[in-house]
C-alpha cells in the first residue's frame, strides 16, 4: 500500500495509527468504472495525503523503480484526472469526471491545471551509433522530407537532431581551426557531404516569440507552397507545437472560451492561408489533395452562380446541358 514505502508512516504506526483502507475490488482493466472503485481512489488520495502532507503525486518522470504496481498504478490514476478534467470542462463528455466528483477532489485538495504544450527536452543523450547507420538515417530523413535540414530538437532515431548538432559544431570548429580532428572524422564529414549534409544544424539561443514562429511560418511557406504545418513537424519541431497552440487557441476563440489568440493575430493568420486542420506528417499530402477539390468545387460553385446572375439564354442552358452529356 501507499503508507509502505514512505518513512512518515513508521511514526504514525508508532502512535498507534492504523492503516486500514477498504478492501480493494476486483477491478479488471477498468480502472474508472464503478461507484465501488470511485470511493476506493478517494481513500488513497485521502492516505497520501495523510501520509505526505499534500497532493504533489509524483508525475511519470518522477516513478522509483522501489515503488510497487499497485502505488504505480494510483500514480497514473491521479496524473490522469488532469486530462479527464480538461475533456470535462471543455464540454467533452466524460464518464469518469461529474460536477460531484469534481467538488470533492477540490474539496480534498486537488489542484487541476490545463495541460501544458512541452518543448523538446534539450538535454537527451545522443545515441551511440556508427557513422553508417548515421548516413542510412540521414537518408531516410531525406526521402521523407525532401532535405536534410534537420531540427536540433527531433529525438528519434537516437537523438539524430541532437547529434546533427553536436557533428555541425564539431565540423565548423575544425574548419576554423578552433578543434583538432582525427583522420576517421575528417572522412566521415567528407562521407557527409557527399550525401548534402551541410553542417547547418544550429540550436536556437534565444526564445522565438510569436512574431518569429510567424515569420518561420512565412518561411515554411515559401518552401513548400502551402501552411499545412502537421501536429509533428521534424524539421521544426518548434514551429509544430506552435502552430498546434494556435490550433487550439483558435478552438477556444470559436466555443467563446477565453483565449490567447487575439483578432490581429487571427486575421495575419488567415490571411496568409494558415491551415487550422491537424493532420499527422503522413497525412499531409491527403490533406492538400482534399483542399484542392474542395477548392476547385467551390470555383465550380460559383462558375454556375455567376452565369445564372448574368441571365444565361436558354440556349446556352441547353447548350450546357448537351455538353454535359
Amino acid at each position: 500500500s501507499l503508507h509502505s514505502i514512505h518513512p512518515k508512516a513508521k511514526k504514525l504506526e508508532e502512535i498507534g495509527f492504523e492503516f486500514k483502507p477498504p478492501p480493494r475490488p476486483h477491478l479488471g482493466n477498468a480502472s474508472f468504472v464503478g461507484h465501488s472503485n470511485w470511493e476506493y481512489r478517494i481513500s488513497q488520495i485521502k492516505e497520501y495525503k495523510l501520509i505526505h502532507g499534500n497532493l504533489n503525486v509524483p508525475t511519470p518522470d518522477q516513478f522509483s523503480v522501489h515503488d510497487d504496481p499497485q502505488t504505480l498504478e494510483f500514480y497514473n490514476w491521479f496524473n490522469r484526472l488532469q486530462t479527464e478534467y480538461v475533456a470535462f470542462r471543455n464540454g467533452r463528455t466524460r464518464k469518469y469526471l461529474n460536477e460531484e466528483r469534481v467538488q470533492q477532489l477540490i474539496a480534498l485538495g486537488c489542484q487541476f491545471r490545463a495541460p501544458q504544450h512541452r518543448m523538446p527536452d534539450d538535454d537527451m543523450p545522443i545515441a551511440d551509433i556508427s557513422c553508417d547507420a548515421r548516413i542510412e538515417q540521414l537518408l531516410a530523413y531525406r526521402a521523407e522530407m525532401g532535405h536534410l535540414k534537420i531540427c536540433p530538437s527531433y529525438r528519434l532515431f537516437g537523438n539524430l537532431g541532437g547529434w546533427a548538432e553536436a557533428i555541425s559544431t564539431k565540423y565548423r570548429n575544425w574548419k576554423e581551426g578552433k578543434e583538432h580532428c582525427s583522420a576517421e572524422m575528417v572522412k566521415k564529414f567528407e562521407r557527409l557531404a557527399e550525401i548534402g549534409f551541410e553542417f547547418d544544424v544550429v540550436r536556437e539561443q534565444k526564445k522565438r516569440t510569436w512574431e518569429d514562429n510567424f515569420n518561420k511560418l512565412l518561411e515554411y511557406k515559401r518552401q513548400t507552397g502551402h501552411t499545412v504545418i502537421p501536429t509533428k513537424l521534424k524539421s521544426d519541431m518548434k514551429l509544430g507545437v506552435w502552430a498546434n497552440i494556435q490550433r487550439a487557441e483558435y478552438d477556444k476563440m470559436c466555443r467563446g472560451v477565453p483565449s490567447k489568440l487575439t483578432q490581429e493575430r487571427l486575421d495575419r493568420l488567415t490571411e496568409v492561408g494558415f491551415d487550422w486542420v491537424g493532420v499527422k506528417p503522413r497525412n499531409v499530402g491527403r490533406h492538400l489533395a482534399e483542399k484542392d477539390e474542395s477548392d476547385e468545387d467551390d470555383y465550380d460553385v460559383d462558375d454556375d452562380s455567376d452565369g445564372d446572375s448574368d441571365g444565361d439564354s436558354d440556349d446556352d442552358s441547353d447548350d450546357d446541358e448537351e455538353d454535359s452529356k
